[in-house]
């Protein structure tokens, strides 16, 4: 016997998440804050049969290859972009003419006698 469409059964569905406002937020904070107060939080001491993390990581990636590279990469990017991150807060401070100048004062002169 098939089934018709008027006695197939819905899927299930999750009821919408629960959308509070800051406030409400902030009330449910305190009130648990009350029951827990930070200074307990001071207390925790994590299981004696906690694996550590680290170990945890090199042993996840013991079977990945080239995951090396990507730790590597990981590290150089941030570090290369130091350099345009400080002339973009120098531009800030002292100003994009004033930069450009310091920095790339021949094209500057260049730029001039070509505008």
């Amino acid at each position: 016997m098939t089934k018709t469409k008027e006695t197939r059964k819905k899927p299930l569905q999750a009821p919408p998440p629960e959308f509070l406002s800051r406030k409400e937020r902030l009330v449910a904070g305190k009130l648990l804050r009350d029951k827990v107060p930070r200074e307990r939080h001071a207390a925790w001491k994590p299981s004696s049969k906690r694996r550590d993390p680290i170990d945890a990581l090199e042993e996840s990636n013991r079977d990945r290859k080239g995951i090396d590279e990507v730790h590597a990469n990981s590290l150089v990017v941030p570090v290369a972009l130091i350099p345009f991150v400080a002339v973009k807060e120098l531009g800030c401070v002292l100003g994009r003419e004033r930069v450009a100048a310091l920095f790339f004062r021949n094209r500057v002169k260049r730029w001039e006698e070509v505008t």
